[in-house]
């Protein structure tokens, strides 16, 4: 299998440099950096797109997907952002990513979601390309 990963684009809370919600939407420029990636992918076959379902990673991988009409497009919980407890809408310099408070998602279980979504893939798409 072959594995594409990118991050979703620009959002006002990244411009804010701040960790925002769910609710967060890309801003024009993050869609014209969805478009760049969109543009960079055109010509690889991608037989699956599995997006997390905050809108904006959803906005970003359906931008993708626009060049990719046969590949399978799959929403998948396991690749929600991290839950951030009090850490939400803080800025980036403000939180401790070593001493987490006991709210905030630990890395485990981020890398165990991880872990689940890559084994999926694998497992679904053993010689395909997946995004």
């Amino acid at each position: 299998m072959r594995l594409i990963i990118t991050r979703h684009g620009e959002t006002q809370g990244n411009v804010k440099q701040v960790l925002a919600d769910i609710h967060d939407l890309l801003t024009p420029n993050g869609i014209r950096q969805a478009e760049k990636v969109a543009h960079r992918l055109k010509n690889e076959k991608i037989n699956a797109i599995f997006s997390s379902p905050i809108k904006r990673a959803e906005e970003t991988a359906r931008i993708i997907a626009i060049g990719h009409p046969k590949a399978k497009f799959i929403i998948v919980d396991e690749l929600k952002e991290m839950e951030l407890g009090s850490y939400l809408n803080k800025g980036f310099h403000e939180v401790d990513w070593e001493l987490m408070p006991k709210d905030v998602e630990n890395k485990t279980s981020l890398f165990l979601r991880a872990e689940i979504i890559v084994e999926r893939a694998l497992k679904e798409y053993p010689n395909g390309t997946v995004l």
